[in-house]
């Protein structure tokens, strides 16, 4: 461990958990009687939880035991945060170090730039974390309080929370939300949970740090990522439920009532970067909504969040230098601030990776999945690799080899394409020679 560098810690970490959740999903008490659980669908499980996407070729709630479900959750807990994270929070707690490599680590996974104190980091990392779950799962069991014993309705309340905040999209119930179509309760509490799991550690620490100094009248300056964020989010989401609701208003959603289309277009503006929980069959929506749904679950959700994606911000660095250069400037520009150029190289090859990797998963899927089609699959492999869990209903139909590609491609979209890289061996280039220029056509 010495001698592995940072995103190979990272990654091995991912991988540790995934195959301790297939061992355990596997045990004689962690399957009900009547099921027979595959090797395949123990490694799927355990990796479409730990990469908190949400996709599953089986039923969790029929097919696995109390005990299954907890390793499930448990999985979507230390995969959204990072086994890293909870290992030195551990450390912490009974007294020990934790490690440099454990530190970097966990500071470039929610922050951008480096912070003196990473004890306090860590602590703020879970105390939000556990604050914003249990807030959720007290507000959920207000309502199904009144529609499930009381500790069926305490186990619902934290499993949904929980899974929503990590934006990893699996339920107990197997219609997904569909029941609380029309619930602005559920719908309100769950868009919370999602949002805020997937907006960012560091937006979350800025916004408190705003609200303590708005209500102690001293001036606070946002840093210009929790700009970017919120507005790229607020406007997706706004976009997003108007384009759906236009869409689907007299095909899947006209038999709802007007409250229940308002309701299902912003659950469904905000499910796919990057949760997963859904309130309608999406194997029903048109062609033009499926395209839409596989728009946002590409962008993603934000950096340091529990979501996948190429994240908001390189969404965001995109539109800005294709703004530049229309307008014949070098400079990318939000609000006021220029943006470094390296960062618009960065997001270039982020966006570039991101299509090979899904154009790959997409091909090899279309290849060995000859009775399922074409849409149907595409939004499979792009509901992976945004770790979302959305699915037009196919997931239990993809045979073993479709799974495996499944897998990696979830496993890709959640430990992030330039992780990858970099624990692969690759480095920053170092230019040492200079060649003569030579133009070519372009366009």
């Amino acid at each position: 461990m010495k001698n592995l560098k940072p995103p190979q810690i990272l990654i091995l970490s991912f991988l540790f958990l995934i195959i301790s959740g297939t061992i355990l999903l596997l045990l004689p008490f962690s399957v009900k009687d009547n099921y027979k659980l595959r090797l395949i669908d123990a490694l799927f499980t355990a990796a479409s939880a730990t990469c908190v996407t949400g996709l599953s070729s089986m039923s969790i709630s029929d097919n696995l035991t109390f005990f299954g479900q907890l390793i499930v959750l448990t999985l979507i807990q230390l995969g959204g945060l990072g086994l890293m994270t909870f290992s030195s929070f551990i450390a912490l707690i009974v007294g020990k170090r934790f490690s440099f490599k454990n530190g970097i680590i966990i500071q470039e996974s929610f922050l951008h730039s480096p912070i003196k104190n990473l004890r306090k980091l860590i602590f703020e990392i879970i105390i939000f974390t556990f604050s914003i779950e249990l807030t959720g799962a007290l507000l959920l069991f207000f309502y199904w309080n009144n529609e499930f014993p009381l500790n069926k309705s305490i186990y619902y309340s934290i499993f949904h929370s929980i899974s929503a905040f990590c934006n990893a999209g699996f339920s107990l119930f197997n219609s997904n939300l569909i029941k609380y179509v029309d619930s602005i309760w559920i719908n309100i509490i769950i868009i919370f949970l999602i949002f805020s799991g997937g907006i960012g550690f560091f937006v979350l620490r800025n916004l408190k740090e705003y609200i303590g100094n708005f209500k102690r009248r001293r001036s606070f300056k946002m840093p210009v990522q929790v700009k970017i964020v919120l507005f790229s989010s607020f406007f997706l989401i706004i976009i997003s439920s108007f384009l759906f609701m236009l869409m689907e208003w007299n095909k899947s959603l006209s038999e709802l009532p007007i409250k229940a289309k308002v309701l299902s277009s912003v659950f469904q503006s905000v499910t796919p970067r990057t949760a997963g929980l859904t309130t309608i069959d999406i194997s029903l929506v048109s062609n033009g909504a499926v395209l839409l749904i596989i728009l946002l679950m590409f962008i993603g959700a934000s950096p340091g969040s529990t979501g996948g994606g190429i994240k908001t911000t390189t969404f965001a660095v995109l539109v800005g230098y294709l703004r530049a250069r229309l307008r014949n400037r070098l400079s990318i520009r939000f609000f006021n601030r220029n943006i470094p150029l390296d960062h618009s190289q960065k997001a270039l090859t982020i966006f570039l990776i991101a299509l090979i990797v899904v154009g790959i998963s997409c091909f090899l899927m279309l290849i060995s999945q000859k009775n399922l089609r074409f849409e149907d699959v595409t939004f499979e492999v792009f509901s992976a690799f945004g770790t979302v869990g959305l699915s037009r209903g196919i997931t239990s139909m993809i045979n073993s080899f479709g799974k495996v590609v499944l897998i990696v491609t979830m496993f890709i979209g959640r430990v992030g394409p330039i992780t990858l890289i970099y624990a692969m061996g690759v480095t920053e280039a170092k230019v040492d020679l200079q060649y003569p220029e030579e133009k070519i056509m372009i366009g």
